[in-house]
């Protein structure tokens, strides 16, 4: 039983198709544009709460790494 070989399921019961060049470009722009913003705010409010409130780069980073650890929990 352990020497045989595993064959995987998918392709036994289905073909896989490649999406287009242009659709995976559309994809990509869509998804470069989601990332752009949400590096811009986070650029932003670095900025923001190191020179204008004057709290330290250690504890901004510490705030957005627990901030993104509880999302990505509460989201499961």
């Amino acid at each position: 039983m352990l020497s045989q070989e595993v064959k995987p399921i998918i392709s036994q019961t289905m073909d896989m198709q490649v999406p287009p060049k242009k659709e995976l470009w559309y994809y990509g722009l869509g998804a470069y544009a989601t990332f752009s913003l949400s590096t811009l705010v986070s650029t932003f409010l670095t900025f923001y709460y190191t020179d204008v409130v004057g709290l330290a780069a250690g504890v901004i980073g510490t705030l957005m790494i627990v901030s993104r650890i509880f999302d990505g929990v509460t989201d499961v």
